[in-house]
């Protein structure tokens, strides 16, 4: 996927001051030039706390040039912002596809398993159908346990199709948060328990839906405990490793999520810059530096806040703090 580094910046200001100010006076412009054809109006003084216009025997040409320019300006503003909301949508897209290809091996893993179950399901009945041994209670059991696993293989090869859709395909929905959450650790549960990391879900199984985008929601969490688990690969002390994963409501009308670890923590330096595009501190090839700058992102998407508390040597706690209900704009149309 080819992504226009120009507007690559998640977290680059849409406008400068000067052009917000234009935009805001384009009412005050075609004022300016009714007033210029009122008698003793040859000179025409405005002053404001942002900038100040003087005019002098102000000309309808001058105007209505002013006029087109402040057009213009506005018409290049909103391509701009529409070429970021795209290459925005582009990296998020990337992002998505780099971390299942760091996940190649977990899912090769998480579908071996139950396709082993399913082959040797299958050999037993046909040895017993060559041996004239045929039991029909043994085919039963055999035959269940064939469904069931070739389900398993369904809802992991279901779970990455959906994931690795092009969100503009999808729709903003109520979602009960712990859906995403527990799907994200669809494909991570083998990995974080071969790491040796235990995980702690405390989630509120009566939270009320909020107004959201799955697959959006899933790449947030997938990114935060991806991040969480390549912490851990830094800790070399013995200790327990742990994962605290909960959800909560707060105030009747907001969802919290926290993601807290106790691996190696960052240094201040460090946590002022993770939400940078492309920052990282992984070694060249294990990271894009994107992951947590598509998390800040599609947070704001849903009109959320996201915290972190980092202190070194200790671990990591992020936060995430998402209202239940959010005004529609055209990111759902």
């Amino acid at each position: 996927m080819k992504v226009d580094k120009s507007f690559a910046s998640i977290n680059n200001p849409n406008c400068n001051q000067q052009a917000q100010f234009m935009l805001r006076n384009q009412t005050y412009l075609h004022n300016l030039k009714d007033l210029a054809h009122e008698p003793g109006k040859d000179k025409l003084q405005e002053s404001s706390h942002e900038n100040d216009f003087i005019f002098e025997k102000t000309s309808d040409d001058q105007i209505e040039q002013l006029i087109q320019q402040n057009h213009s300006l506005q018409q290049a503003l909103e391509k701009a912002d529409d070429k970021l909301k795209e290459t925005q949508a582009q990296l998020a897209q990337a992002g998505k596809l780099a971390t299942l290809g760091t996940l190649g091996a977990e899912v090769a893993h998480e579908l071996n398993n139950p396709l082993t179950v399913v082959s040797a399901e299958a050999d037993e009945i046909i040895e017993a159908l060559g041996n004239g041994n045929f039991d029909k209670e043994f085919a039963a059991i055999s035959a269940k346990n064939i469904k069931k696993y070739a389900e398993r293989m369904r809802v992991i090869i279901d779970h990455i199709g959906r994931y690795s859709r092009d969100d503009k395909n999808s729709a903003w929905e109520r979602v009960n948060i712990n859906r995403p959450i527990n799907d994200s650790l669809i494909l991570l549960k083998s990995q974080l328990a071969d790491s040796g990391i235990s995980i702690e879900l405390t989630l509120n199984e009566n939270l009320p839906a909020m107004w959201g985008h799955t697959n959006k929601l899933e790449s947030i969490f997938q990114n935060l405990l991806t991040n969480a688990a390549d912490a851990f690969g830094c800790i070399k002390d013995g200790r327990t490793k742990k994962l605290l994963i909960s959800s909560s409501l707060e105030n009747t009308n907001r969802i919290l999520v926290k993601i807290k670890d106790n691996a190696g923590g960052m240094s201040k330096e460090i946590k002022s810059n993770i939400f940078e595009s492309f920052f990282t501190t992984k070694a060249a090839g294990k990271g894009t530096g994107l992951g947590l700058a598509i998390v800040q992102n599609l947070v704001k998407e849903h009109r959320g806040i996201i915290h972190v508390d980092s202190q070194e040597g200790r671990g990591t706690e992020f936060t995430l703090n998402f209202p239940l209900e959010r005004r529609i704009t055209h990111i759902e149309k």
